[in-house]
């Protein structure tokens, strides 16, 4: 619908992301994430964003 409509948008998904399924969301055409308690219910924040930023690499 985006693409025929020749529209600019952002998709954004909020909830449920963690790096286990992040790659999935991405590719399915996810331009926005966020990340909450997946980010600040672990012990090393900065771990777990280099996580996150590394499974979406390829998108």
């Amino acid at each position: 619908m985006i693409s025929g409509r020749n529209l600019n948008v952002d998709i954004e998904v909020d909830g449920g992301l963690t790096p286990a399924n992040v790659e999935g969301v991405c590719r399915a055409g996810a331009d926005v994430i966020v990340a909450g308690s997946a980010i600040f219910h672990t012990p090393d924040y900065g771990e777990t964003i280099r996580k996150f930023r590394k499974k979406m690499e390829n998108c």
